[in-house]
This record gives structure tokens, C-alpha cells and sequence, in this order.
């Protein structure tokens, strides 16, 4: 299993996998050799796969996306047949990444495909199938660990091909397709039959006639062949677990009850919602600008050096937790393609521009030139190590206005985003050194420029001075835009720890800041919607917020939900058709962070890609939603939406 890199002999070695873990780990005694020697089997991790941004469910980068509950099952009941003694869901609760928990890549909700979704509510059909196997294994636990293990006793078993029809053809003996094995007391027989080919097939079951029940005596006496016993059809790749020849549980038949409920989502509110209905909230929104410099009075909580300081390093020295940093410095453009007449037109002095950032993996970069956003780029796999990331930047160009010529110096920042450490030390391509994000190695900016058509490059971590701040600028106390007269709801900074003062940096000569041309839609923002908490039953339905657009952060009353992301599975694009392609875009807003004393509620969210279409846009692409599970009727309320877990 996982185990550490300082275990020693003395612990007890565990599967972690899927079929293998039946098939091959416990056949082969464990890693150890003591496995059902003087030690049990217990399966640790019966892998049902969790959720990466932008990954591709059918093609997942890493792990796997989910597993079908008939798969689950058929890998359990075999484990148990060859006698395992425990195993655990990995993962049985979905749960979420609160704050800044989530691994390297790994979304907000951990993973949508558990038995148990990550509000908690039941994923049907996953969750009663696997209660179904579950109360039974409970039921026979006792024969089951009173009886000598079955391991490599697999017993032969007669069988035909399941054709549908009742045809007298032979029947075989096989233990390489089809076997059974069997745990038995004083009055209990159990056995597990299973079959391996890719096809149905009638077995037959001898019963021991005391333990039979009576509806299996009067089936058998109106058998022509009374010297066999009980006949069954086992579908392909399946098991069938019995109990004194009573079939009790079918790991590949699914109960059609189960497949009738479907999520069933209601909209409560939204920035355009009517507050006219005592079901329906209005959200009354604040926006505010993240800074995209570095401010002048922000210059001693940050660090001046030659060189970008490491992310994780400088947020420790900050005394700052956060997933983003601030790194700044300038640059001009060499004087004989930047020397514009300021009565001129504007002139595109930059053509193709891109900046390569070499960072981590799992991180994201946003680049500012003169405080306007310029382009973005990310990598957000399950992996750590170095990458250069290339952000496409187009055409710069100059405006005609002073400060853009003659090798002025423009000033250039970029948002670092953490998404997450890799969570593995020194296994599995983990190294064991301390982990880094933000910039860590050269930043290169280069481009064609439009007189001569040459290409520029120009390397800025060439001894230049870099400013480095840990955290965002623009975290606002509620008092500033609450509309709440009450004075009870303050909302307190993202950073709870006072921040630490980097000693001894010197002044840094401000540039004077220039606006290019390019729209500052996509700058950094801040908003807060308040809201009534409306009377739902949190036993069966959950408050979620629906969120469509932008990367960031969000917050309920002053707790920290963690990421957003409006990405899509690899390879879909949303539309009217097929509008749920986002990884993820339903974030739960626990019942137990809400308010129910009167007072309003408090969501606030940083997008890193601020307004985009506006504020109207961005803020339309925000809804409150309850969502339950219901079997489904003809006259039921709210949009039926195919997804199991939100």
C-alpha cells in the first residue's frame, strides 16, 4: 500500500488497487509473503478513482475518473472469496478540498463518482448497490472468519452456455472459466460462484438438502434431473453470492428501483432573480479591482531581489497563506522600434509576443503589462516538477501618448496560482526535496518586431530587480461594502496571521503607468453577493452555488470553500445540447456555515479572470440552486439533469 518511506517489516503490508488485488497480490501472500500466513488481508484502497480539472473522464492523465459500481462489486466479493478480512472505498465519501487542501490539479469536489456524493446525498444507483453488498458480507461475516480461508480452493463447477434456449446439450466441468468457493458452519453454507468468460452461462449449484429452503425442495422436485442441484444463469464477468442455495446477492444486476431517481436542481436566485417569491433570493453584488501592480504601500510586506523568490518560500517568510503571489518588474523595448511620435497612430511595435515562465507544474500564470491583462497560461496535472509555461501575448502595441517611447520602462506582473501540491513524497515520480510553485527559474519575453521583421528575445531575470509579494492586495473587510446596518457580520481578511514585514528592501522607483489600448475586462475582481438563507431540509437537499465562469476562490461567511474553475472535460466545448461539460460547476454551501439567526449571508469570490463579457455577464453565470435526488414522476418541479452527484 502507501506506506511511508519509514515503515519497516513490522507493518503489515495492504493492497491498494482494483482486480489485482484478488487476482494477483493476495494469490502471492502480499508483498511480505505472510499474507493469510500470519497475517490478514485488508485491502486498504479499492481504487474508485477521484476528479482532475480538465481532464477527460474516458482518458483521464492520471488514476482513473471513476469505476462502475457492478465493477466494484464483482472486485469485492472476490476478495472475500479467497478470504480477505476488510476493505475500504477509496473513496466511499466524494468530500470536498476545503481552503488550499486540494493535491496538485485535483478539483474542488473530490470525486463526483462516490458512493457517497461530496454533499453527502446518496449516488444512485452506486450507493444501494453497494449497501445490498455490504449488509450481506455483514450478515455472513462470521462463517466467513470462523471457516479456514478458501485462497486457491477454487472448486469446479458444471456449466453450459446461457443461449435462452432449453436445449439438452452437454454440460461442462471447467475451474479455469467458472469456479465456486465455499464456507460453510453447522448451518450455513455460503458460496461465491464466478464467471470469468465474456458471456452468460447456466451453472449448476449442488445444495446440501438439510440447509435447503422449502421454495428450493419443491423447485428441484419439478426437476426432470433430480441428481443435480440448483441451475442459475451467472452473467459475464460477475459474481453470485449464495447463502443455503439462496442467491442473495448478484454483483452485475443493478435493482431497476434504484436506477429511478435523478437529481432534480430548483433556481433559488441569481443577480437577475425577482425577489417576489418567498422561494426565490435576490443577490445584491459588490465588485471591487484587484490591484495588478504592486502598490506603493505594499512595498515592505514584499521582497525585492534580482530574482523572483519561490512562491511556498516567500508566503512562509510572509507568514501569508494564500495561493497567490505577485511578482513584478519592468522592461523596455529596444529604442529603434519603440520611437513613436506621440501625434502618431497607435503602431503594433510586437507582433507573435509571447513570455515563457519556467514554474511548477500545477500552476498557473496570469501576466499584466502595465496593469492590463496580456494572456494566462496553466498546468494543472496530478504531477510536480519544472515546466515552462508559454503565455501567447499576440500584438503589443503602443498607444500614442508619452511614457511609449524611446525605451521607456513599462511594467510587467504576473499572478502566480497555486492549484494544489503533488501529495506524494518520493514515490511514484514525487521527489522528497520541499515543494515549490510561483517562478523558479527564467522569464523570457520575445516577439517579432514590425520593422525589420526580426525576432526579439529579452531574458528578465538577468540581474533586473524583481518585486515578489505574497498574497492578494485586494481582500476587503465586509464593512466596506456590506449594505447590512446590523455591524455583526465584519468579514475578516483572507490572512488571519498578521503579516510579517520583509526587513532591510529598499524603496523601488515606481514607474509612471501607462494604458495601452487593451481593455481591462479581464483584470483581477472582487465580489460579494449577500444573501437569506432559505428554509430547505438539509437532510435531503443541499444549497449549491452555480458558477460558470472564471478561476478563483470563494468564500462562505468567512469560510473558505477553495478553487472554482469554469473549465471543461478535455476535448468538450459547452453548449445549448450538452451545457454540463465543466469538471466542475456546482460548489455546495454547507448548511452549517449559513446563517439562521436573521443575519445575512456572505459569498465572496476572487476571479482571477475578473468581468470577461462585464459585470452583467459574469454575474448572470452565478446562481443559488437546491438540489435533492428524487425518484422521478411526471409532475416533478426543477430541471432533471442526468448527474448523479453535484
Amino acid at each position: 500500500m502507501c506506506n511511508g518511506l519509514t515503515a519497516n517489516n513490522e507493518t503489515i503490508n495492504t493492497c491498494n488497487g482494483n482486480s489485482d488485488c484478488w487476482s494477483n497480490w493476495i494469490v502471492q501472500h502480499g508483498q511480505s509473503n505472510l499474507i493469510q500466513v500470519t497475517q490478514p488481508a485488508l485491502w486498504t484502497e479499492v481504487e474508485e478513482g477521484f476528479q482532475i480539472w480538465g481532464d477527460d473522464p474516458s482518458n483521464p492523465s492520471d488514476y482513473f475518473w471513476s469505476r462502475d459500481v457492478t465493477s466494484i462489486t464483482n472486485d469485492v466479493m472476490r476478495w472475500f472469496a479467497r478470504g480477505g478480512s476488510h476493505i475500504n472505498h477509496y473513496m466511499f465519501w466524494g468530500g470536498y478540498n476545503r481552503e488550499r487542501m486540494s493535491a496538485g490539479g485535483i478539483m474542488n469536489a473530490y470525486s463526483l463518482e462516490a458512493p457517497l456524493c461530496p454533499n453527502g446525498q446518496r449516488h444512485y444507483p452506486k450507493f444501494d448497490h453497494l449497501r445490498l453488498c455490504h449488509s450481506l458480507l455483514a450478515e455472513i461475516a462470521q462463517v466467513l472468519l470462523n471457516a479456514d480461508s478458501a485462497l486457491n480452493k477454487g472448486r469446479a463447477v458444471k456449466y453450459k452456455i446461457a443461449n435462452g434456449s432449453d436445449d439438452n446439450s452437454t454440460w461442462m466441468v471447467s475451474t479455469t472459466e467458472q469456479r465456486m468457493f465455499v464456507y460453510s458452519n453447522h448451518d450455513t453454507d455460503v458460496i461465491f460462484v464466478e464467471n470469468d468468460a465474456a458471456h452468460s452461462v447456466l451453472v449448476e449449484i449442488p445444495i446440501d438438502n438439510e440447509k435447503k429452503t422449502k421454495q428450493q425442495k419443491k423447485r428441484l422436485q419439478q426437476q426432470q434431473d433430480n441428481s443435480r442441484g440448483d441451475v442459475m444463469e451467472i452473467r459475464s464477468n460477475s459474481v453470485v453470492a449464495l447463502v443455503n442455495g439462496q442467491i442473495r446477492f448478484d454483483s452485475s444486476h443493478i435493482d431497476p428501483q434504484f436506477l429511478l431517481y435523478r437529481r432534480i436542481i430548483t433556481p433559488l436566485g441569481s443577480s437577475s432573480a425577482e425577489a417576489t417569491s418567498s422561494t426565490k433570493i435576490k443577490l445584491k453584488w459588490s465588485s471591487w479591482a484587484e490591484p495588478t501592480t504592486i502598490s506603493q504601500s505594499n512595498h515592505q510586506l514584499s521582497a525585492l531581489d534580482k530574482r523572483p523568490f519561490e512562491q511556498a518560500k516567500l508566503a512562509q517568510k510572509s507568514r501569508v497563506s494564500s495561493d497567490y503571489t505577485w511578482y513584478e518588474t519592468t522592461f523596455s523595448f529596444p529604442t529603434r522600434i519603440s520611437s513613436i511620435d506621440s501625434s502618431s497612430s497607435p503602431s503594433s511595435i510586437l507582433t507573435n509576443a509571447k513570455i515563457s515562465i519556467d514554474t511548477q507544474r500545477s500552476n498557473a500564470l496570469t501576466v499584466y503589462i502595465d496593469g492590463i491583462f496580456v494572456g494566462a497560461g496553466d498546468n494543472h496535472k496530478h504531477r510536480e516538477g519544472n515546466i515552462t509555461i508559454t503565455v501567447d501575448l499576440g500584438n503589443i502595441t503602443a498607444v500614442a501618448q508619452e511614457g511609449w517611447h524611446n525605451g521607456h520602462d513599462h511594467n510587467i506582473s504576473i499572478l502566480s496560482e497555486s492549484l494544489g501540491y503533488h501529495n506524494l513524497i518520493g514515490r511514484w515520480g514525487a521527489s522528497t526535496k520541499a515543494k515549490e510553485k510561483g517562478i523558479t527559474g527564467s522569464v523570457t519575453l520575445s516577439g517579432i518586431e514590425n520593422l525589420d521583421g526580426d525576432k526579439i528575445t529579452q531574458e528578465l531575470v538577468d540581474g533586473r530587480l524583481w518585486r515578489s509579494y505574497a498574497g492578494l492586495q485586494g481582500d476587503q473587510p465586509v464593512s466596506l461594502y456590506s449594505t447590512t446596518t446590523s455591524g455583526n457580520n465584519a468579514f475578516t481578511s483572507q490572512n488571519t496571521v498578521k503579516r510579517q514585514k520583509l526587513k532591510n528592501i529598499p524603496l523601488y522607483l515606481e514607474q509612471e503607468l501607462s494604458m495601452s489600448s487593451m481593455s481591462i475586462k479581464n483584470n483581477p475582481t472582487w465580489s460579494v453577493a449577500e444573501f437569506e438563507t432559505p428554509i430547505f431540509d438539509p437532510t435531503v437537499e443541499s444549497l449549491v452555488v452555480d458558477l460558470t465562469y472564471g478561476r478563483g476562490h470563494l468564500w462562505l461567511n468567512d469560510h473558505d470553500l477553495g478553487r472554482f474553475w469554469n473549465i471543461t472535460q478535455e476535448g468538450k466545448e459547452v453548449s445549448s445540447v450538452s451545457p454540463d461539460t465543466y469538471s466542475q460547476r456546482y460548489y455546495n454551501l454547507p448548511h452549517d456555515w449559513l446563517r439562521h439567526d436573521g443575519r445575512q449571508n456572505v459569498l465572496k469570490l476572487f476571479n482571477t479572470f475578473g468581468f470577461g463579457g462585464g459585470d452583467d455577464v459574469f454575474l448572470s453565470c452565478i446562481r443559488i440552486l437546491l438540489t435533492e435526488m428524487k425518484e422521478v414522476t411526471n409532475d416533478m418541479d426543477g430541471d432533471i439533469v442526468p448527474h448523479a452527484c453535484v
